[in-house]
């Protein structure tokens, strides 16, 4: 979203610093939240990552959206907040890598589930981004798989029963 809380000039700079723009292709969801915010960001990401800035700022539908993030690989969030948990899931569970940032409250409940996610904060210390798009198949499908079971109804139907009754 277009919230100066989700720290995005601070992955657009890191990215255009690295030298290797073209490598990548940069979506960066604006639609919701501050636009003048948005505009601000769709400038600096044009100024510093170029053609590789794709902006979105159209509000997508269900199915637009579910389309929309089965093309992309990988999910950079870098809020400190528990904020978009719903998307979160839904890349792991299409088998995408996810960076969070390790001091955000999401990151300890990943790895009490023990979900692979990867730590924003690890990222922006790295000279080297080639590592932002690898993840082996193993982790996906292990991802995957609990992931499937963290959103199960059998799993939640308990959940939702206890503060019900």
């Amino acid at each position: 979203s277009a919230n100066p809380t989700n720290n995005l000039e601070e992955i657009i700079n890191y990215f255009g610093q690295s030298g290797n723009i073209g490598k990548y292709r940069f979506y960066c969801l604006l639609s919701y939240g501050d636009q003048r915010y948005a505009e601000k960001i769709c400038k600096l990401g044009h100024e510093v990552l170029g053609e590789s800035f794709k902006p979105v700022k159209k509000y997508l539908n269900r199915i637009e959206y579910a389309n929309y993030i089965s093309t992309i690989d990988v999910l950079i969030m870098n809020h400190q907040r528990q904020q978009g948990l719903g998307n979160i899931l839904s890349f792991l569970f299409l088998g995408k890598k996810v960076y969070i940032r390790g001091d955000n409250s999401l990151y300890p409940f990943f790895e009490e589930n023990e979900i692979k996610i990867y730590n924003t904060l690890d990222l922006l210390k790295s000279k080297d981004n080639n590592v932002v798009s690898y993840i082996n198949s193993e982790t996906v499908l292990d991802n995957i798989k609990k992931t499937e079971k963290l959103i199960s109804w059998d799993s939640i139907a308990p959940q939702w029963k206890q503060i019900i009754t």
